[in-house]
């Protein structure tokens, strides 16, 4: 036998973790083409090998180093990776176990890391992409929970307020806004009206930065995106030159960027644009299908909670209107008064003029019923246009009005404005070519110092009312009684109207 050689039953045979490394070496095609990664761990000394894709899977060269690469595992979800690898190292857990966790590096990838076999101190496991199934659980509870908080919301803006929120956690973003449209001096404006961000991430500066621009059509990417109707993602948002908002996005760590319109075609077949929704994320992210394929159902919600709101607040205009003039109805004015009544602090005090016309009844008894509602209609009109930003104008019932006072209105104000409401009811009405005559008779009820309920505001106001009358009508009175004395109903006198 040579010197040099040896029997082959005297080489040292390899070990569970040279098969390892070796199986670790190999580029495996069929892993590759299945998205399978492959790792291995030495119980002894903790050392981690893993293949290639296992490698790619976590954004590391390292094929062999010690425990598992967590710099790009989520910061959220690395404690846990940490203590299932301890487990699997001790023999807590075996064959079976497993960990989910995410991993940011070029996307957001879901990963399941699982032991599949233990042969002595090395045990085996591969780590599969789990993030499509992720996405589709994800998805499934994001369209459950669109609809539970748009169909649950009582406004737009709390219903949106909760997508926000819900779009960021689910698919990763640090920051979510919505621009509404609203009417600006001149022209409709784009404004920031509610946002969400991750609260450990330290984005106050772009918040305030947002809050406080005003986005006409066509100006920034909000505006570019509102104004066409286009969808826009944005991979790096500090150097994009349409952005207005860059300088202050590049300090906050902010990159990708999706913007994308909410556009719906309402019930009376217009094309409607609410706003426009955008998300910002610290990764420099390529396009994906996930917040685009979801960009339809956001707007499609968005669309059945508008045209639900708007339909409630016909229903509710509806029960609070009169129908006639267009005013608040009875019940709506004194809802109004009850709410000041519950808030205003005496500091604040407000008034209510009870506006009674005279000599309507001859209007009614010569020209008809319609020529009496040709001047309530048209009084109504005018009561509107003469009363001070802040008031609110009711009808209590036939010739019967009402003026509720904005807070901190001095009766110095409150006169003058009664003194209006009698020119503008002595003003001559035109009913096909006559000109009719009435006057009005004004009483003025003051909180706190004629009552602090509307029962006792309108009971001052509705005698002071009568007392213009009896001087004569054509008049305003203010109450000059003891608040809330008796309280009993007030004399039916003959309105010679």
């Amino acid at each position: 036998m040579d010197n040099h050689t040896f029997p082959m039953d005297h080489l040292p045979a390899p070990t569970p973790w040279d098969a390892a490394l070796a199986a670790a070496r190999r580029d495996d095609g069929g892993d590759r083409a299945a998205g399978l990664g492959r790792w291995w761990l030495d119980r002894t000394n903790g050392a981690v090998a893993l293949s290639q894709v296992a490698m790619r899977f976590l954004g590391t060269g390292a094929p062999l180093g010690h425990g598992m690469p967590l710099a790009d595992v989520d910061p959220e979800d690395r404690a846990g990776v940490r203590l299932a690898m301890e487990r699997i190292a001790t023999g807590e857990t075996g064959l079976g176990s497993s960990c989910e966790f995410r991993v940011r590096h070029d996307r957001l990838r879901w990963l399941r890391l699982q032991v599949v076999a233990v042969d002595g101190a090395v045990c085996a496991g591969i780590l599969l992409d789990i993030t499509e199934s992720k996405n589709a659980a994800a998805r499934e509870r994001f369209n459950f929970a669109l609809t539970r908080y748009l169909v649950g919301a009582d406004s737009l803006d709390e219903g949106v307020a909760k997508i926000l929120q819900l779009v960021c956690e689910e698919l990763g973003w640090e920051w979510g806004a919505f621009w509404a449209l609203e009417d600006g001096p001149g022209a409709e404006v784009l404004r920031c009206r509610y946002s969400w961000h991750a609260p450990r991430r330290a984005l106050e500066p772009f918040k305030s930065a947002s809050t406080s621009l005003a986005m006409r059509a066509g100006q920034g990417l909000v505006g570019a995106v509102w104004a066409d109707g286009e969808a826009r993602w944005i991979e790096d948002a500090g150097a994009d030159p349409d952005m207005v908002r860059a300088g202050v996005a590049r300090a906050c760590g902010l990159q990708s960027a999706y913007f994308f319109p909410v556009t719906f075609v309402a019930s009376d077949q217009r094309l409607a644009r609410p706003g426009v929704l955008e998300f910002f994320s610290e990764l420099q992210r390529q396009p994906d299908a996930k917040l685009p394929g979801l960009a339809e159902s956001i707007s499609a919600m968005i669309a059945q909670a508008v045209e639900r709101m708007a339909q409630q607040q016909r229903v509710r205009q509806r029960a609070q209107t009169d129908e006639m003039t267009g005013l608040a109805n009875r019940g709506h004015f004194h809802e109004l008064i009850d709410r000041l009544c519950r808030q205003e602090a005496p500091a604040h005090a407000f008034g209510v003029l009870y506006v009674d016309l005279d000599r309507f009844k001859p209007v009614n008894d010569v020209f008809g019923h319609e020529a009496g509602n040709v001047v309530l209609a048209e009084f109504a009109r005018r009561l509107r246009v003469l009363a001070p930003p802040g008031w609110r104008v009711g009808r209590l019932g036939g010739d019967e009005f009402a003026l509720l006072s904005a807070p901190g209105t001095t009766r110095h104000e409150l006169e003058g404005v009664a003194a209006a409401a009698c020119a503008a009811a002595s003003a001559p009405f035109d009913y096909r070519g006559y000109r009719l005559s009435v006057s009005a008779s004004v009483g003025i009820g003051l909180f706190p110092e004629h009552g602090a309920s509307t029962r006792e505001l309108l009971h001052a106001a509705d005698a002071a009312m009568y007392l213009s009358k009896r001087r004569g009508r054509n008049l305003v009175s203010c109450f000059d009684g003891v608040p809330g004395a008796g309280l009993k109903p007030l004399p039916d006198e003959e309105n010679a109207a």
